[in-house]
């Protein structure tokens, strides 16, 4: 299937309040329908890294749609749409868009932090990231960059970080955590894996 056509941000529709994630931000997107046939609906893909998408949103056969996104102040939502048919098979990403979540007077101010571990080739890295500013209870943790040379598992406040067979280097993500306050503190996480001598096979 080819690539669907044009998606753009037709404007923003709701204002939430300061300090308060429960009254959530919406955005409408509009886009060209696609050409083939057979089109069984639309699917709307969206997160805090170009064309890393931790959200997906099946909004039917239509052309637009409001999206509701989690209020994370000073945070770029990245958007993309793609198209299935009734069959299933789904088309490339659209064209990908941006909207900037305002910071509201009233917000919490942003918070920032980095972790960094060592660790010898072919082991895993604990990863803490409990932190004092944000209430624990409502904490959500967002991938924003992913790791390139392994995986990451577990939520706020520990995640763990496995990588490949056989690195070893440098590795440098980040997370976005906040919670019911509004309250938002991006983290860089690096992890640096040193070599090791592998035994003779």
């Amino acid at each position: 299937m080819a690539r669907l056509g044009w998606l753009g941000v037709a404007c923003w529709l709701a204002a939430r309040s300061a300090g308060a994630a429960e009254s959530a931000p919406t955005v409408r997107l509009a886009w060209d329908p696609n050409s083939e046939p057979d089109i069984g609906g639309y699917r709307i893909h969206y997160g805090l890294g170009p064309r890393y998408y931790t959200f997906r949103e099946d909004v039917g056969n239509v052309t637009n749609a409001t999206i509701r996104l989690p209020a994370i102040p000073g945070m770029t939502f990245y958007f993309a749409a793609t198209a299935y048919t009734v069959d299933g098979i789904e088309s490339d990403y659209s064209n990908e868009v941006t909207y900037d979540l305002p910071v509201l007077p009233g917000d919490p101010p942003p918070g920032g932090m980095s972790v960094v571990r060592h660790i010898p080739e072919d082991t895993r890295a604990i990863l803490p990231l409990e932190t004092r500013t944000l209430e624990a209870a409502s904490t959500t943790l967002l991938v924003r960059v992913p790791p390139t040379h392994g995986s990451m598992t577990g939520s706020y406040p520990e995640i763990t970080y496995v990588p490949r067979p056989d690195f070893h280097g440098e590795e440098i993500w980040e997370v976005v955590m906040y919670d019911a306050r509004a309250q938002v503190v991006r983290t860089t996480l690096r992890v640096v894996v040193t070599p090791v001598n592998d035994p003779p096979r």
